[in-house]
Order: structure tokens, then sequence, then C-alpha cells
């Protein structure tokens, strides 16, 4: 009985080879969100070695022996990877001797004129008295054939009423942004639909488990449960972890003390002080391993040492609430930056454009970002129109090495819709772009002029002096900042690292904040000591050569 309820319990004592390591509290918890049957959605980031798989294969063994589940799906990133786990649970019913024990022998007859004994792959388990199958479970591998998952059970065509998806995302796929939308969209659109369409009371989210007295035998109509590990910033696991349907847990085997950037403590004490986590940490950081230790101990996409872009960076404006403040500021402080298609073929590669305003108190707004395939004839219109949009008068456009049939598709446009004298466009020229020394001499990179570009733009974020517009949230630009610096796309990113640039050219800088002025005059002397009240005053008259 206590098996019964309890997929931990029936683990120690139906696999206690597989489960001989100390339950602790953080591998509890992960056996309750498994064991949740009101949960409709579920999910489970854990570090490596948390036994995460061996836990799932124990709870579809479990399923199976308490006849929980008809219709097992398991998925993980390759087919092989998946019928790994099914192959093991298929040896367990056939050989472990505690369970043929107490729950007979699974090994199914004939059925209906159909031999559904265990296959290579997908199999029915049948019934110890009857030999009538009673469950069928199936593997399957990111992104492969899911719709019209139907199997016919006792009668009629029933769909999968468990989904368990394990390690969806390859490591080294990850990085690449379109591989990260494939398998999005396969999860989203596919995968998440072999289930019936029912649906979990509004109000809570849940299944709304029925009288256990007038109904024992009661199991979901559906759950789905993912396990990982974060593999980037925008992987599908953060998606599903930041998805209102899906309830679950992250269980880090250390994290960062509070406040620190260096010093780690441990999250299972039962297993490793804070000392050994410290010293881990130490090791992989002092092998340049951080981004690694964070991913695989730390539940995190990588480490805080690390330079790059993550999500706390990103700040957010509305544009209608700003318009009037964003178009009161002089012309040259707004404008168009164009990074056109480096290709005439225009399913190859995208055209983005990204509408810039500079306000030198507050930092830099991004109030719109255009990228799409455009056909080199039609980048001049889309720019344009795209001034017009957030009223300025200046467009730089990146060169390409085709900037002759460039400048003269834009200036040819300009004249033709009487806009010579209106538009202003420049040509940038990658070359004389400002570069970040560390990024150019970081290792061997095919983009390394780009990763260079956009180094220059990151210590803006670091200082929280840029801002997005609403819009911009989830945009190719913010997907292809947190891939930065393994971008599988660049259009969007290397349009923004141009920013630096711009604003050199047009002689703009970020005014000092009154804290920072205050700071700096307590620390120097002058001729005429001045009170706080005058210095006050001409900080707000922005009286900078009195100062």
């Amino acid at each position: 009985m206590k098996s019964a309820h309890s997929t931990a319990y029936f683990a120690q004592n139906f696999m206690p080879e597989s489960f001989n390591e100390p339950f602790t509290k953080q591998r509890l918890q992960h056996f309750q969100l498994l064991d949740d049957d009101t949960l409709p959605y579920c999910y489970v980031v854990a570090y490596r070695g948390f036994m995460k798989t061996t836990s799932i294969y124990a709870k579809i063994l479990h399923n199976t022996c308490f006849r929980k589940a008809k219709f097992t799906m398991f998925a993980s990133k390759t087919m092989d990877s998946a019928t790994i786990v099914t192959e093991n649970v298929k040896s367990t019913l056939l050989g472990n001797s505690n369970i043929r024990e107490i729950f007979g022998n699974f090994r199914p007859a004939a059925y209906n004129g159909q031999n559904p004994a265990f296959s290579k792959k997908a199999f029915f388990v049948g019934d110890p008295a009857t030999g009538e199958p009673f469950s069928f479970i199936t593997p399957k591998g990111s992104e492969q054939q899911v719709n019209g998952a139907l199997i016919y059970l006792n009668g009629k065509l029933i769909r999968p009423d468990y989904l368990i998806d394990d390690d969806l995302g390859d490591r080294e796929l990850c990085l690449d942004e379109q591989n990260r939308i494939k398998t999005a969209n396969w999860y989203w659109r596919a995968y998440l639909y072999c289930v019936q369409r029912k649906y979990p009371d509004v109000k809570t989210g849940r299944w709304i488990r029925p009288d256990p007295e007038k109904y024992p035998d009661w199991t979901p109509p559906f759950r789905i449960i993912s396990q990982d590990t974060i593999k980037h910033e925008d992987a599908l696991m953060v998606q599903i972890m930041n998805h209102t349907n899906f309830v679950g847990n992250t269980f880090p085997a250390c994290e960062f003390v509070e406040g620190s950037e260096t010093k780690v403590r441990s999250c299972a004490p039962e297993l490793w002080s804070d000392a050994d986590m410290q010293k881990e940490f130490d090791q992989h950081k002092a092998n340049n391993q951080e981004d690694g230790f964070a991913m695989e101990m730390m539940c995190l996409p990588r480490s805080r040492t690390t330079g790059c872009w993550s999500k706390d960076l990103f700040q957010y404006f509305n544009d209608r609430d700003l318009k009037e403040k964003l178009e009161s500021l002089e012309e040259s402080d707004r404008f168009i930056i164009v990074d056109p298609a480096k290709t005439a073929k225009t399913k190859s590669a995208k055209t983005a454009m990204l509408a810039v305003a500079f306000d030198m108190e507050s930092g830099i707004y991004f109030r719109d970002l255009v990228n799409r395939n455009l056909e080199m004839h039609e980048i001049p219109q889309v720019a344009v129109e795209m001034a017009i949009a957030n009223k300025t008068r200046n467009i730089f456009v990146e060169k390409t090495g085709a900037e002759d049939l460039e400048e003269y598709l834009f200036f040819s446009y300009m004249v033709s819709h009487g806009l010579k004298d209106i538009i202003n466009v420049r040509f940038l020229d990658a070359r004389n772009a400002m570069k970040n020394v560390d990024f150019i001499e970081s290792g061997n990179h095919s983009n390394k002029a780009k990763i260079a570009r956009a180094g220059m733009l990151l210590p803006y974020y670091k200082q929280m002096q840029v801002f997005h517009e609403y819009t911009l949230k989830g945009s190719a630009l913010e997907r292809q900042e947190l891939s930065f610096p393994d971008c599988g796309m660049w259009d969007a990113i290397d349009t923004a690292s141009y920013v630096p640039q711009v604003l050199r050219i047009g002689g703009k800088f970020m005014l000092p904040t009154l804290r920072m002025l205050k700071e700096f005059e307590s620390k120097i002397q002058r001729p005429e000591k001045m009170s706080a009240e005058q210095l006050d005053k001409h900080i707000k008259n922005r009286d900078w050569a009195v100062l």
C-alpha cells in the first residue's frame, strides 16, 4: 500500500541496487512532484547526477505495476537515448524478481490476432493473468513525428496519457538559435497536442481528484512531465519554467552566497559540504570552466562572473508613455541603424533595422526592431518608413561589401520620393567600428569581428543604461544577446552593436548622475569650496563649465 502511493518507497524496495544512495530532501521533493497526479503539467530542473533519468525510469515502472498509465510516451534528445530508458523498463519488468514475485509475469500473449509481445522499441505490457495488454510504452526522439499518436487498446483508440521528456535539448545544438526555435516549435505545437483535449480546473490549474471511496482507481486524463538542465538562457526548459501552466521546482547542487559572485554553498548538505562545493567551483574557475559548472551543478545557464548578457540586464519601457520625452530630444539623438542582408537571396539572410533614441540623462532606448527577409530594393523603403514612424531624419547603414549598390539604391529612392534633403543617410564602415580587444583576442571564432563589436555594447547594459520597448521582449535581438558569443544568427545584435559608433560620431555621451557628481565633489579639493546647495543648483541647471 505504501508503494502504491510513493514512487520513492517503491524504488527503494523493488530496485534497491539502482537507488542505493541517500534520499536527500531534494530527491524526496522531486518524487513528490512526480507522484502528484493532480498536476497536469510539471517540470523539474536539477543538477547533473541528481538521478533525474533513473527516477523517471522508476516512475514509468511504478505507473505500469499499479496501472496508472495506459499509454506512456517517453521522449529524449534522440531516439537512441529514449530507447535506452524504455529498454530498461522492459528488462526490469521481465527480469526483476521482486516485481515478478509481487506483480506477476508481465509477458503478454497474442491479442486480437496481433502479437503485442515486447518489440525492439515500442511495446505493450500484458496482464499477468489474462495476457491482454493494458499498457503501451513508446520512445521518441526530439522533433520526431508525434502527430496522430493513437493506439488500439481495450477495444478503442486512445491517445497518450503520460508524456515524459528528459534531456530534450542537445548541449551543442542548443547554442544555435534556429535549432532552439525548431525544438520549441515541436514541443509546443506537436508534442503537447498528443494528449486528449481535456482541461484542468480553471482556478487551480489542477485536476480535481474525485472521492477516492467512489473512484479508487481514478487516474488523471493526462500528465506531462519535463526534465532537463538549463543549457541556455533561451532554452526550451526556460520557456517551460516561465509558462503559467507548468508547476515544478529547481534542484541545484549549490548556489551563490547572496551578494557574491565567487562564494557558493551546498544545497544538498546530506551529500556535500559547503567546502566541497567551494573547492569544485574554484577548480572550474581556475580552468575557465565556470559556465559549465553553473550549467551542470547550479541550474544556471552561465556563471555570474561571465561577461555576457543575461535576462536580468533587460529593462523595458512603453514607447507610448515616453513618446513625448523621446520626441522632444534633439534630432541627432534619434536614429535608425540598418544592417542589410549580405546576400541577394532573401531566404538565406535577414535584414535588421533598429530604431534608437539616446537620452544623455537616462540612457539608450531601443524603440523598434525589423528583422526579416527583404530584397535589396525593399530595404530603403522599409528604412524610411521606420524613420518616419520614429520621427527621425537620420539613417545609418552598415557597409556590407556591396556598398556601391546599397548607396545607389538608397539615394535613388530618396531622390525619386523627394526625400534627398529631408532624410540623412550615412554609411558605417565595419572596419572603423569600435571593438572590444578582450573579445578580439579570446579564442578562435569565425565571427570575431561581430563578437568584438557587440562587446562594446555590453558595458551599457551592465550599467543598466539600455532600455527595450516591450515589443522587443523575446525578440531576435534578445535571443541573440542571450546566445552571445555563440549566436546562431547575428543580424539583430550586429545592428545594435553599431550604437556606440553612432554615438561616438555624434559626440554623444552619458551625463554623470547627481550621485556620481556628489561623490566626485567629496574627493577633490576646489579653490573655492562650494556648498551642497550650490552644487545641487549648478547640477540642475547643467552648469558644467562652472563645475
